[in-house]
């Protein structure tokens, strides 16, 4: 009886062990969430990369030490500046509206540190783009509608990232992530062109590399 008990533990511990190693191998598909709250240093003139992003995943954990994952983020803010124009002459106030967007790809290697805790480190890349908008009004006179401006710019960036999570649950991995990132920036254009006084977010004519260093922490959910 007691061997036939035995050989039944065995059974079932085999039985959990195999389908445990199943899960690994199978590869599982999910949906991230992670939130950029410190950009260093901090370039406002050239906003490539906001801080207070936030960005989607699309991981796929391959096995116990391969992950891919897509990305994309979208933010856009916007605020109110009074400045005069026409060497200060002319009072005006300017509504602007900066729009954020960016687009990559990365390939990670994950290393178990214990059952519920790894490691992860890879690289990344894609495009990004930003732009700004502007309308302006002048005061003290009427105006059928505002002078409309606008800058726009495209980039390749590419990156490493090193960060660790933390599983809650099989399905549910709480974790923290630090990232550099090299933008290989483009030349701005705009559909008219922006007037001298303005203060333009995009330096005129920028070719050269950007890089930036940020952090971030990510909450992904697995099927």
């Amino acid at each position: 009886m007691l061997s036939a008990t035995m050989l039944y533990c065995y059974a079932a511990y085999a039985a959990l062990q195999q389908d445990t190693v199943h899960q690994e191998e199978t590869p599982r598909v999910g949906l991230g969430i992670s939130l950029v709250p410190y950009v260093f240093p901090n370039n406002d003139t050239y906003p490539v990369q906001p801080a207070g992003v936030m960005s989607w995943y699309i991981p796929v954990q391959i096995g116990r030490y391969f992950r891919w994952e897509t990305e994309f983020s979208y933010a856009q803010t916007g605020d109110s500046l009074l400045f005069n124009l026409n060497n200060n002459s002319v009072p005006a106030r300017h509504y602007r509206v900066t729009t954020y967007a960016h687009l990559g790809m990365g390939v990670y290697y994950t290393h178990p540190l214990e059952e519920h805790t790894r490691l992860y480190g890879g690289v990344r890349s894609g495009i990004v783009s930003a732009s700004v908008q502007w309308e302006t009004f002048l005061l003290d006179r009427v105006m059928t509608q505002p002078f409309l401006y606008a800058e726009n710019i495209g980039s390749f960036w590419i990156g490493g990232v090193i960060g660790f999570e933390y599983s809650i649950t099989r399905h549910v991995a709480f974790g923290a992530e630090a990232h550099i990132t090299s933008y290989a920036t483009g030349a701005v254009s705009s559909r008219s062109p922006l007037p001298a006084d303005y203060p333009a977010r995009f330096p005129a004519g920028r070719t050269s590399d950007v890089i930036l260093t940020s952090a971030r922490i990510a909450l992904r959910v697995f099927m």
